[in-house]
């Protein structure tokens, strides 16, 4: 099922709420501005195709891109925001309840019990909330599904290829489940739990990187001391804090000056650079490394 208009913020009834448990559904809309309030929904999938857009997951803020996806788990609240000069494209694919348990048990029971119980699914299957870049083959997914909206004759193809996207979500998924696993933690929960706390984090210092930040903020967002955060931060990343957050704020500015759009100090500012020096040194030693 196709929806090309975004429901109304305030609702919480209608054809796209009726059909969003029991239908996969792909919700592909423009706006510059719509804001949805601690909404929740089945298993959902987010990404745009031009602009960015900010879902909220426990008071942290996500920025999606055409790049990048987000997952959302079922029953999950979160808050997203459109709010640009320019249009945004939005996607985002919801499928029908207990498709990814099912998936799931396909993957990794036996055909003997697969056939005995048809109807077999895990009790839950949780994936990682936070940014992650597309796949290959998700972007050939995504793009041979999206390819497909005019075409209402194809529903049995859209439905194999909503099975497979949750397949590859879930491959991804293990991906990150055997990187925390690398963690040196003794019981998986706690690696796991590790692996969440600081990816959450990373998506504040992403979505905050101009503003002033200190260790007390970050390690206060992880629930953890700062010590403890400082060193699981750059086990997970492999590298300290401060130079994740110098990356993004060089990276940003780079970006800023190939539009041409800004003078060198309106960039400092704007990227959370106090000292222009600082900055173009920065840009230097970039431009030499590149």
């Amino acid at each position: 099922m196709v929806y090309n208009q975004f429901p109304d913020p305030d609702l919480n009834s209608g054809y796209f709420y009726n059909d969003l448990w029991s239908r996969n559904i792909l919700l592909k809309a423009k706006s510059k501005s719509i804001t949805y309030i601690d909404k929740k929904g089945p298993l959902s999938v987010k990404t745009t195709l031009k602009g960015t857009e900010t879902y909220v997951l426990d008071n942290i803020p996500i920025r999606v891109y055409p790049e990048s996806i987000l997952i959302i788990n079922e029953n999950h609240s979160y808050t997203s925001i459109i709010d640009s000069k320019d249009e945004v494209d939005s996607a985002s694919l919801y499928f029908r309840k207990d498709l990814e348990k099912e998936v799931f048990a396909g993957l990794t029971q036996k055909d003997d019990l697969l056939l005995s119980n048809p109807y077999y699914s895990h009790n839950s299957v949780e994936f990682f909330e936070f940014k992650q870049q597309k796949s290959k083959r998700l972007v050939y997914l995504l793009n041979q599904l999206l390819g497909m909206l005019p075409k209402s004759e194809n529903l049995l193809l859209k439905n194999e290829i909503n099975i497979y996207i949750i397949e590859e979500l879930l491959c991804l998924n293990y991906q990150l489940y055997v990187q925390a696993d690398k963690l040196n933690h003794q019981k998986t929960s706690t690696r796991l739990e590790i692996f969440k706390r600081i990816n959450q984090t990373k998506e504040y210092i992403q979505s905050s990187y101009a503003k002033d930040l200190n260790l007390t903020i970050l390690a206060s967002i992880a629930c953890m001391s700062e010590y403890h955060f400082l060193r699981s931060f750059k086990s997970v990343v492999g590298k300290t804090p401060h130079q994740y957050l110098i990356q993004l704020r060089i990276n940003s500015a780079s970006e800023l000056l190939k539009k041409k759009t800004y003078a060198l100090s309106e960039i400092c500012d704007l990227v959370g650079f106090k000292d222009i020096k600082y900055l173009q040194k920065l840009i230097r030693t970039k431009m030499i490394s590149d």
